[in-house]
């Protein structure tokens, strides 16, 4: 089995479609290193993590309101429909806070951010509930949900689909994919110096040599 692979075979982009970000994402694809990268790995690195963290809690902490133009200016409107999911729980298990930190980490670890929300017969939204974006795919004008063997299909109005960088400015790049040979140097090197630590900083191995060491040339070769 060949775990290295030519700069061909690694120049597969989301476009192939013989590499799917669901498994990318959930078994992870193998960086030049041999590593495996997914979002466990790469959230296992520290300064990676903290990058995700700080980002997706600064947006998530900056109060999301609703507001109604009047001329030149603006009004906040807590009266209107919407105002209270957006604001302050966009689902019964959900804070809104909460729910704009998990929509910007799929962002910045996937690519992609989606959200569904339901609409009533009065045509008022009841509810929005983020969606993994391993278990989305686009067809069309539709959003396909996939998980366990469950199947729902949302129209695009009923979607908030933020995309991060990306090709064709509707679906964004995986941050894992298109850095996995980064990440994969990053985890190897941190697992490198840990087992050296874990070792008392000796290298392991045996130095031989075909001659005879004295007792004064050993005792020095120990130092």
């Amino acid at each position: 089995m060949r775990w290295i692979k030519t700069p061909e075979e690694r120049s597969d982009t989301l476009e192939n479609p013989s590499v799917s970000l669901a498994a990318m994402l959930s078994g992870g694809q193998r960086s030049i290193t041999g590593r495996t990268i997914n979002a466990q790995t790469a959230m296992g690195l520290a300064a990676f993590w903290n990058g995700v963290s700080i980002i997706a809690g600064d947006v998530a902490s900056v109060p999301l309101n609703v507001y109604r133009k009047v001329g030149r200016s603006r009004e906040l409107e807590t009266g209107h429909p919407v105002y209270d999911l957006i604001h302050t729980m966009p689902t019964e298990m959900l804070s809104s806070v909460a729910w704009r930190e998990a929509s910007q980490g799929h962002l910045l670890l996937r690519g992609n951010a989606y959200s569904a929300f339901d609409v009533d017969g009065g045509g008022n939204v009841t509810d929005i509930v983020p969606l993994d974006p391993t278990k989305v795919t686009r067809k069309g004008s539709n959003y396909i949900w996939q998980s366990d063997g469950a199947r729902e299909t949302f129209p695009a109005e009923n979607v908030i689909h933020i995309p991060g960088v990306g090709g064709n400015g509707i679906d964004g790049w995986s941050v894992l994919k298109m850095a996995r040979d980064s990440l994969g140097l990053s985890t190897g090197l941190e697992e490198s110096n840990a087992r050296l630590i874990a070792n008392a900083s000796r290298p392991s191995g045996l130095l031989t040599t075909p001659n005879k060491l004295t007792p004064e040339a050993a005792t020095a070769l120990g130092k």
